[in-house]
Formats: C-alpha cells, sequence, structure tokens
C-alpha cells in the first residue's frame, strides 16, 4: 500500500514539474506543432487528438507553455500617421510693409539688400513682378535691369531705337540701369524705382516717344514722361509700401511738382490734370495736413 502510494506521489510530482527535461521538451514540442495549428484553424471546436494526448503525457502545464510560446505577439500601438509636409503660407501672405510682394520674396529682398547684393536684390523685385504680370520681361534688354554702381540718381532708361517686324517698326529692349540711390533707402524705394524706371520702358514703345535735346525736338516729351512716371510711384505707394514713409512721399511730390510739373505744356497738363490732383491727395494723406506741398492743377 505504502509503495503504491509513493509511487503515486512520484507520477503526481511529474506533472507538476515547471518544465519537461530536454528530450520531453523537444518531443512535445514537436507533437505541439500540428495540434497547435489545428487548434488555431478552428478555434470554436474541442482540442484535436494531438493536443489531448500532448496534455496526458506531459502534463496541462507544459502543454499551457508551449501553446503561449506559438502565441502570435499582440499588435502593438498603430504607427502614426506621417505628418503632412509643412507650408510655407510666407509665400502667399502679403507683405505688410509692401503687399505688392510676398511676404517670402520681401524677406528675401531686404536679407539682398542688408548684405549689400544690390543686382540680387534687383532681381528678386523685378522677378516677382514679372511673375505678377507688371513687367514684361521681353521689353528689358536681357530680360534684366541692371544695378550701376557709377549712375548718379535712382535709375536711368534709354530710348532703344525700334526695328523692323513684318514691315512694322518694334521697339528694341530697353537698357534699364539702377542706380545706388535706389538702393539706400529700403526695399519701398527699390520696388517704387523700378515701377518708376519700367513706366519709361513703356514709354519708349511707342514712336516719337524719345526726346532729342540736340536737334530740339520733343523736348516737351521729358517733363511729360517724367511726370507720368512720378504719378506711378503716387499711385502704386500704396502696394509698394512708399506710402509709410512721409518723407519719401514729399521728396517724390517735390521732384513731380518743381522739377516737371511746371515745365509741361498745357496741353500735357491737361492730359495729366486728374492723375495729378487724385496724386496729391495721396501725398497729402501720407504727409499730413500741416505740410505744404507745391499744387497748381489746370482751372
Amino acid at each position: 500500500m505504502r509503495e503504491r502510494d509513493r509511487a503515486r506521489r512520484e507520477r503526481d510530482r511529474g506533472t507538476r514539474h515547471t518544465g519537461p527535461a530536454p528530450a520531453v521538451h523537444d518531443d512535445a514540442q514537436a507533437r505541439l506543432t500540428t495540434g497547435v495549428d489545428h487548434a488555431r484553424a478552428a478555434p470554436d471546436r474541442l482540442p484535436p487528438p494531438e493536443l489531448v494526448a500532448l496534455q496526458r503525457a506531459v502534463g496541462n502545464a507544459v502543454v499551457g507553455e508551449l501553446v503561449a510560446q506559438r502565441q502570435p505577439a499582440p499588435p502593438g500601438p498603430a504607427p502614426a500617421p506621417a505628418p503632412a509636409p509643412a507650408v510655407d503660407l510666407s509665400e502667399f501672405i502679403e507683405d505688410a510693409a509692401s503687399p505688392g510682394l510676398t511676404l517670402a520674396v520681401a524677406n528675401q529682398v531686404r536679407e539682398a539688400l542688408r548684405l549689400n547684393r544690390r543686382q540680387q536684390a534687383l532681381d528678386l523685385v523685378v522677378g516677382a513682378l514679372v511673375e505678377d504680370g507688371t513687367i514684361n520681361r521681353d521689353l528689358l534688354r536681357n530680360g534684366r535691369m541692371r544695378y550701376d554702381a557709377g549712375l548718379a540718381g535712382e535709375g536711368a532708361v534709354m530710348p532703344p531705337g525700334f526695328r523692323l517686324v513684318n514691315g512694322a517698326r518694334v521697339a528694341n529692349p530697353s537698357r534699364v540701369r539702377l542706380g545706388p540711390a535706389a538702393f539706400r533707402s529700403g526695399l519701398a524705394v527699390l520696388y517704387s524705382s523700378v515701377l518708376h524706371e519700367y513706366r519709361h520702358v513703356e514709354q519708349f514703345q511707342r514712336i516719337n516717344s524719345a526726346a532729342d535735346p540736340l536737334h530740339g525736338q520733343n523736348n516737351w516729351l521729358v517733363e511729360r514722361q517724367e511726370v507720368d512716371a512720378y504719378l506711378r510711384e503716387v499711385e502704386t505707394s500704396r502696394t509698394t509700401g512708399l506710402f509709410a514713409d512721409a518723407r519719401q512721399m514729399r521728396e517724390v511730390w517735390r521732384r513731380l511738382h518743381f522739377e516737371h510739373w511746371i515745365g509741361v505744356d498745357r496741353a500735357g497738363r491737361r492730359a495729366l490734370n486728374d492723375r495729378y490732383v487724385a496724386a496729391h491727395a495721396i501725398v497729402r494723406q501720407a504727409v499730413g495736413p500741416d505740410v505744404r506741398l507745391g499744387f497748381s492743377p489746370v482751372r
């Protein structure tokens, strides 16, 4: 009786051990392959015979351990979606000071001016105005305006002359130069100077648009053309940012009125008078009511 009890205790102890002997474990693992795969394929059914036989042979604890080893790892958290590429809004937002340019372009121009890279700054402004349709690059010699360190004043445009195209006279591309004075006072003055000089380019597209002081021909055109170009600066002053600089606005008006308007013939004054009066009102708003401005519209 004692021998049978001892044998039963030894058998029970064998079913409760924490792991099978290596040989038993290897055999159990091999036998488990088929049984566990069957159980996964039909989890709603009773364990297949192979699994039951294995439980009897090595015990439930060992089978449970082997089954756990064959379970797939629980899925981890889903990877976070890749962030959408950031949109540089500065390429679309108007610059606060010079709303005719985007913030991105305006900042690039300011940086070029800070580094004294004047041709680069000029190319950036002209490029932006070509892109928005303000400037036609075909009207510029080599498609560019050039910085000229030796030029007095903000800029100069030479009458380009004409060529025959299909029997018609067509203006050649204009040589446009901007001098140091256009770059010394910041973006707004440079921007405004570019528009001023480009207005002369547009003027020279017409036949008989160039004065010839040497031969006394069309001398009156110079004054008209300068008034027209300075009016363009005033009319675009909110776009360029010049409007915010009272000193610059006063200087533009001084040149327009005292240097050129008083020299325009009466016919020219009548043609430009409405724009002249409107421009005076804009300058008045910019400089304030207490600043005296010359003003002599056609009565």
